[in-house]
């Protein structure tokens, strides 16, 4: 299926195949079902989110970074370590009795010896990656039929849509849901390495708008005149390095160089 009729060169296309998780391969089996080409969206944007905060270790969390950085290049002794977990224990001890104190007495010892003393105990800031989300695509257009063939292609196209992003009943029964279907999506007629790719994916939210020329119009036999159709899509499998021609070899050895 695909619109309009004369669709041209470039165009992206969705195939649309049977969910199978294959436990031998690992993988998810391979059924076509149906093929949809439409125009290229004009929001084609490829991004990754990684997912990277900022964490307090706190001191004893900070001992035991100081500890496994010393045995990893070879400079721990037993009184580093010895110290290193004694500093943080009477840290962690102070604290936890300051404010075993403040609970009971309803006061706030704890800020009152920061304040006086002029320090407070250092929270240890450190940068954590914590991993990668699953990419999301969100792609839209705005289909407006010229012939009552091409009203009916957009028909076709919706109804298979629908059916394919939505899960079936399992055994007849309405007690489990089977996976919808799964989609390849990639682009037609592109250079391939200067465009991004698709993993496979599943469809996560459908809108049809059938005014989507700002008010209600039909043609002729009361067929949508304008129809604004967005899809968006969610990868099963997240990207790595190893996607872009950078095995993890080759990175270790780029981080040894910026830490010399």
């Amino acid at each position: 299926l695909s619109f309009p009729s004369n669709l041209g060169t470039y165009a992206i296309v969705f195939n649309f195949s049977e969910y199978k998780f294959n436990n031998i391969a690992g993988q998810v089996n391979q059924i076509l079902e149906t093929s949809i080409a439409l125009p290229i969206p004009t929001n084609i944007i490829d991004t990754f989110n990684m997912r990277v905060a900022g964490a307090e270790l706190g001191s004893i969390g900070g001992a035991v970074r100081e500890i496994a950085t010393a045995v990893g290049t070879g400079n721990a002794t037993v009184t580093g370590v010895v110290e290193s977990v004694a500093g943080a224990t009477t840290a962690v001890g102070l604290k936890k009795g300051a404010a075993a104190v403040d609970s009971l007495t309803g006061t706030n010892i704890q800020k009152a010896a920061d304040i006086t003393g002029g320090y407070t105990t250092n929270p240890r800031l450190a940068l954590a990656f914590e991993g990668v989300d699953l990419k999301v695509h969100n792609f839209s257009w705005t289909l407006a039929p010229r012939s009552e063939r091409e009203s009916d292609m957009i028909k076709d196209i919706i109804r298979i849509i629908k059916k394919n992003s939505l899960p079936t009943y399992t055994l007849g029964t309405k007690v489990f849901l089977n996976f919808p279907s799964v989609v390849d999506i990639f682009f037609l007629g592109t250079a391939e390495d200067h465009m991004y790719y698709f993993k496979r994916c599943m469809v996560n939210q459908v809108s049809i708008n059938y005014a989507g020329g700002g008010s209600v119009a039909f043609l002729e036999g009361g067929k949508p005149a304008v129809i604004q159709l967005q899809i968006n899509f969610t990868e099963i499998d997240i990207h790595t390095a190893e996607d872009y021609g950078a095995p993890l070899s080759s990175l270790k050895n780029v981080y040894e160089r910026y830490m010399r």
